[in-house]
């Protein structure tokens, strides 16, 4: 199982997160990201993500259906975008 395809399973189990699933996921991100060539942006998809994935926790925590739908696709979307850009800057094909 590649590095996005663990995030998403992570993203989509039901769940409330806890810690260890939390530093799992952060860690999981930062390995995708290290694989880019600029490290500025980097920094600022890994915030982008773990701010996502802090909303997702709080709906999650908040059992708020359509706001939980709302976070997870938001970070589907990040973690697409970060395995985009470590493929490209790794040479692999999308």
């Amino acid at each position: 199982m590649d590095i996005a395809h663990e995030l998403i399973t992570i993203i989509d189990d039901p769940a409330i997160p806890d810690k260890d699933r939390i530093m799992k996921t952060r860690s999981l991100v930062e390995t995708m990201t290290d694989r880019l060539d600029d490290s500025e942006a980097a920094g600022r998809m890994r915030r982008t993500f773990n701010d996502a994935y802090l909303n997702l926790q709080l709906a999650v925590m908040a059992d708020h259906p359509s706001m939980i739908q709302q976070c997870r696709q938001q970070c589907r979307s990040i973690i697409a975008e970060i395995d985009l850009a470590a493929r490209a800057a790794s040479g692999e094909a999308a």
